[in-house]
């Protein structure tokens, strides 16, 4: 049989340069993978989570100042529902110039903030691709701890408010 034709993309079908598909898991039965394996469980543990998000800018932007945004966001959600807002994120693209986050959001009090209403509360810092979290498949908490580097946030519905939410046994009820 002949090779297939390259067309308009690389050897494998991907875009030019980019020399193999991109991984999210570790080698499997690795300690890589392991460790991987918990910090997905944990995230997707940690919370009930409602949102997945993956948050880009209209102009590059250095960390410090994307996760900085990140919290205004977080902020802005909280103060429409009137009560605190728990995120677990990850930065990518630090060394591409490329920043962005990808992360899930809960909502910890009773209301929620439409798919429609947290995209146009990021518009003001660029583009917000918002998908509702499917609980019977958390991949999202797994992709988050894909490089290892995620951390964990809120957002406050008055600059009174602190950060931090208080006990978690009494926060965070988990399904």
């Amino acid at each position: 049989m002949p090779p297939k034709s390259k067309g308009p993309r690389g050897q494998l079908g991907l875009p030019f340069g980019q020399t193999q598909k991109p991984r999210v898991a570790p080698p499997p039965r690795t300690e890589a993978w392991r460790r991987w394996n918990a910090t997905g469980t944990f995230i997707e543990g940690f919370a009930r989570w409602h949102l997945w998000v993956t948050l880009t800018f209209r102009f590059p932007v250095p960390p410090p100042q994307a996760i900085g945004r990140l919290r205004d966001w977080l902020d802005k959600l909280a103060k429409q529902t009137g009560d605190r807002v728990v995120c677990a994120f990850g930065v990518e693209g630090v060394t591409t110039g490329t920043v962005h986050i990808h992360a899930v959001v809960g909502f910890l009090g009773p209301t929620r903030v439409t798919v429609t209403e947290a995209d146009a509360l990021w518009r003001k810092w660029g583009h917000a691709q918002v998908k509702v979290f499917n609980p019977s498949d958390p991949g999202a908490c797994w992709y988050l701890a894909k490089e290892g580097a995620w951390d964990v946030t809120y957002g406050r519905p008055s600059k009174h408010w602190p950060r931090l939410p208080g006990p978690l046994p009494s926060i965070f009820p988990v399904p």
